[in-house]
């Protein structure tokens, strides 16, 4: 367990930025759990930092000017 999950830290607010941009929305959404789905409330900290690092890893492997990056 985490010194966060145990309530021994804060969040590290210095991914919110990034967190945003990549998600193409806001902070003030990101932070916003009442205007969220069910499914949406249930994803941790640590399983969005570690989806990050996933797209930074494929931009890693792939480029980030490859088809994988490019919007829908």
């Amino acid at each position: 367990m985490s010194k966060w999950e145990r309530g021994e830290t804060l969040h590290d607010i210095s991914l919110l930025g990034a967190l945003s941009d990549a998600l193409e929305t806001t902070i003030d959404n990101i932070l916003r759990v009442e205007d969220r789905p069910a499914f949406m409330r249930r994803i941790t900290v640590s399983q969005m930092r570690e989806g990050i690092e996933c797209f930074e890893k494929i931009g890693e492997l792939l480029g980030t000017d490859s088809y994988f990056f490019m919007p829908i």
